[in-house]
């Protein structure tokens, strides 16, 4: 199967990711699909930031707002 690997500073891609990993300090903090792993708790823990995690209500995926 084909495969695809890519590095990116930010967490805007999950709409169209199979899987995400999150790295706190070079040490995983999360992996799996978006919607597993992309939760509040885990934007403050690796990113240090308050955020709102909703689904869009035609399909699912996941989006993170931060709050000030």
């Amino acid at each position: 199967m084909p495969a695809a690997f890519a590095v990116v500073l930010g967490i805007g891609p999950a709409g169209i990711a199979d899987a995400m990993v999150f790295l706190k300090d070079g040490v995983l903090a999360a992996a799996g699909p978006p919607r597993q792993v992309l939760t509040t708790a885990t934007i403050k823990d690796v990113f240090g930031v308050a955020a709102r995690v909703v689904e869009d209500p035609t399909d699912g995926t996941p989006f993170c707002f931060t709050r000030p």
